[in-house]
């Protein structure tokens, strides 16, 4: 059973949400999305662009009827991103259907935050796995109530103070308050475990491990990763002789057939990382990723069998270079899956076409718009156009100043 996928960011400033909305609607480079498919994205809400999107959540903010505490930085929207492993949809051979799937996930979001607060929806289809971005201003109504309060009343005997507790009538409010969904540990334990049992179980999908010590791998980090190139590893006879550890005037130190066999083995993992995370992304690569994943352990299984040989026989170095000869070869044959197929020349020129191919469909569009409109029309956009891109620098000089990352909860915010 695949698990449910559900992640959810705090954005604290209007660039932190304009920088948000450029990826989710394509206004900066998207290395993982197919320019050929992002027509099929779709928009559930008005919102449709990083502009339209810092407006929309300025509005909501604006209902908060109890003032920021100064010197608060408060979390104005919550990204949320909800979907699961590619092999378990529909387009993948899977069982779950992604537009039902969202509409349900929606469903969830809309009662967990109120229908008017999810401020916009953006399905996202060309990346491999399909998913559902929602951007949710945390407004909280508070009911009217009592709160009590301890007061100087008068003097002690003593000289020290008398106290008493008194009550207070507290007018209901609306505040804005990041922390009343997702503040605690325990409230995103809750958060995972509630939407798979409420969404993710009527898909066939499941929960992840409650208490998982896996890391989550940023966005940001993804795209580094994807952009490098595999390497090929090479062995030379020297990187195989034990190398000095420690100098001395008499006698050095070397590395033991152990500690040659883990540098090895270290070596060989750092060059194919990045061949590997590229399987994972082409949308051929399925099965050429599976078999380089068994290459794989079979090569690591291999240098770990060297690795206890030496330890158990202290054997000697020509023995431990055959071992790693044996795993050169393994290693060798695990390339040889990589490159058998599409290059990354080939590779790079599919995508050059489809990015040329676009331009040309935006072009023809454009120009058909043009000519359809009055000369009052376009000196309109023209200032529209002028006007954007003077926010847009503003927004891109915000971004680049330092920001603390921890949101804070408040009454009412500046925005």
């Amino acid at each position: 059973m695949h698990p449910v996928v559900i992640r959810v960011e705090k954005l604290t400033s209007a660039a932190n949400i304009g920088g948000s909305g450029a990826h989710t609607w394509r206004e900066m480079p998207t290395p993982n999305a197919d320019p050929a498919r992002t027509p099929l994205n779709e928009d559930w809400r008005d919102v449709r662009s990083s502009q339209a999107l810092r407006q929309a959540v300025a509005d909501r903010v604006e209902l908060a009827t109890e003032k920021a505490a100064p010197g608060a930085r408060p979390v104005l929207a919550l990204e949320y991103v909800i979907t699961a492993n590619a092999l378990a949809f529909k387009e993948h051979g899977g069982k779950v259907d992604s537009g039902q799937y969202f509409r349900d996930a929606l469903a969830w979001l809309e009662k967990r935050h109120g229908a008017d607060n999810v401020v916009a929806v953006n399905i996202q289809r060309d990346e491999r796995a399909p998913h559902m971005v929602a951007y949710v201003v945390p407004l909280v109504e508070v009911k009217a109530g009592k709160r009590k309060r301890s007061v100087i009343v008068g003097t002690n005997p003593d000289g020290t103070k008398r106290r008493e507790t008194r009550e207070y009538d507290t007018p209901a409010a609306t505040r804005l308050s990041a922390q009343h969904y997702v503040g605690s540990r325990e409230k995103l334990r809750k958060l995972q475990t509630d939407f798979a049992a409420q969404v993710g179980q009527q898909h066939g999908l499941g929960r992840g491990i409650e208490g998982s010590k896996a890391k989550h791998q940023t966005v940001k980090e993804w795209y580094a990763q994807a952009a490098q190139r595999g390497q090929h590893l090479t062995l030379t006879p020297d990187d195989l002789q034990p190398r000095v550890k420690k100098k001395g005037l008499i006698r050095s130190t070397y590395e033991t057939p152990e500690e040659v066999a883990q540098r090895l083995t270290t070596a060989a993992r750092t060059a194919y990382a990045p061949a590997v995370a590229g399987a994972k992304i082409s949308h051929s690569e399925r099965r050429r990723a599976a078999e380089m994943g068994k290459t794989a352990q079979g090569a690591s299984k291999a240098l770990k069998t060297a690795q206890q040989a030496a330890a158990e026989a202290r054997m000697g170095q020509s023995e431990a270079i055959k071992a790693k000869n044996k795993a050169e070869a393994e290693l060798q044959a695990y390339r040889s899956i990589f490159t058998d197929g599409l290059t990354p020349d080939q590779q790079q020129k599919l995508i050059a076409l489809a990015h040329r191919t676009q331009d040309q469909n935006k072009q023809l569009i454009e120009q058909q718009r043009q000519a359809r409109m009055t000369p009052e029309q376009r000196e309109r956009e023209a200032r529209e156009e002028a006007a954007f891109k003077a926010e847009l620098a503003r927004v891109e000089r915000e971004e680049q100043e330092p920001q603390n990352d921890q949101g804070q909860d408040y009454e009412k915010p500046g925005f």
